[in-house]
């Protein structure tokens, strides 16, 4: 290459490297169409360059060469814009034939023309659908997508979900929608899930054949509002037991129950599997029955428990517990974090963000209870604490204790 007098001269892997350099997309298209060689070079970058587009931070004019070019390398395509989604499922059925990722915006009174369109990618293992609550009927389209795992649905009402059963071989499903979906009956037959996540869900597992060994491979439970059935209906209240489950989130269940009641017999079950777990007590009065509950999961090493107090919080002991976070909880002083520490021995990293009455002296308190504990220098404790806490500590002190600021989105500064 050395000895090349013009750049057209060059090999299209080293034409490619100059368009890295070139900030603006107008600029790269215009100098791409300068000379056929140039063209080349475009194509090889833009191969590496744009295998993930959103296309809502392109111009639409854009759209045909980024995916003519680079087409045969994209693997996902993103749309918010939903006025222009057939256009760009054109595009993709032409130029995108390795295509995995999908997530679009979608209006009934144009589904008769996306569906085909949308059948045709074959090679789509991720869908994201947005609707706006008017009933689509989705269902046969999906059938067409044999390599099709994973599924977003946002804004479609109930009737378009109650056959989302078909698709048995999904392995991720995502629901955001507005009235609760009754997931044991309507779901029961998807064996292979293994992610799930809805917005609103009744959690009530009927006596059918299909609520027989429910979703034997699923590892994570995600319930915004989880609907339960009331106390007259005790045989079938409380979490469903779920081989396979190693994170469970719930964020309000309906009506107010405690974490024992939301296990009930279960929770046994779950002693040597479920690993994680994010339960909101905001507003909940708790009792030692809750407490009881978290010691008796033995498998169990992170826990994100909001809104607890010093009587709960004291009366957790687990030798499994890695993990803990507790932010914002108001009636939380410097004695409930003491006693959590002394009953959990393994106990790593606590994040108090937010709770207000905590302050640093309850350090020395606590190193005392870390020697005790017998934590060793090359694995301290990390507390996470807002600015106000203070950081006499260094943040990078070789000692049994290490104190980081935190910011209200969990990053640490």
């Amino acid at each position: 290459m050395a000895g090349c007098n013009n750049i057209l001269d060059l090999p299209v892997e080293a034409i490619s490297l100059i368009f890295s350099y070139v900030e603006e997309l107008n600029d790269r298209l215009r100098l791409a169409q300068a000379h056929p060689k140039l063209a080349k070079g475009f194509s090889h970058y833009a191969a590496n360059a744009h295998c993930n587009v959103d296309c809502d931070e392109l111009p639409i004019s854009y759209w045909s060469k980024i995916l003519y070019d680079a087409g045969a390398s994209v693997v996902s395509i993103s749309l918010r814009k939903k006025c222009h989604v057939v256009a760009l499922l054109k595009l993709a059925a032409d130029h995108c034939p390795n295509l995995e990722e999908l997530n679009i915006q979608i209006q009934c009174e144009y589904w008769g023309v996306i569906a085909p369109l949308l059948s045709s990618l074959k090679t789509l293992s991720r869908i994201s659908l947005q609707n706006n609550f008017v009933g689509v009927d989705f269902i046969d389209t999906l059938h067409e997508l044999p390599l099709l795992r994973s599924l977003l649905l946002f804004g479609f009402p109930n009737k378009n979900l109650r056959r989302i059963h078909e698709l048995y071989w999904l392995t991720t499903l995502r629901i955001i929608n507005r009235k609760a979906i009754d997931v044991c009956l309507w779901f029961a037959p998807l064996k292979n899930l293994i992610n799930m996540e809805i917005l609103i869900a009744y959690v009530g597992c009927p006596d059918i054949p299909h609520c027989k060994n429910l979703w034997p491979k699923m590892e994570l439970l995600n319930i915004t509002y989880a609907t339960f059935p009331s106390e007259k209906c005790q045989n079938r209240r409380g979490l469903p037991y779920l081989p396979s489950l190693k994170q469970l989130n719930i964020e309000e269940t309906i009506p107010l129950m405690k974490l024992s009641q939301v296990f009930g017999s279960s929770v046994s079950k779950y002693a040597n599997t479920l690993c994680r777990i994010r339960f909101l007590y905001e507003g909940q009065a708790l009792d030692a029955d809750d407490a009881n509950t978290i010691s008796k999961l033995k498998a169990l090493t992170h826990a994100c428990l909001p809104g607890v107090s010093n009587k709960f919080i004291g009366l957790i002991k687990s030798d499994s517990l890695q993990e803990l976070f507790v932010r914002h909880s108001d009636n939380l002083t410097n004695s409930g974090i003491l006693r959590v520490l002394s009953g959990c021995k393994n106990l790593r990293v606590i994040d108090f963000y937010g709770c207000k009455f905590i302050n640093k002296k309850m350090v020395e308190p606590a190193l005392m209870i870390l020697k005790k504990n017998g934590v060793e220098a090359d694995k301290p404790v990390e507390m996470r604490v807002n600015y106000e806490f203070g950081t006499h500590i260094s943040f990078y002190d070789p000692t049994l204790l290490v104190i980081r600021q935190s910011t209200a989105d969990g990053h640490l500064i």
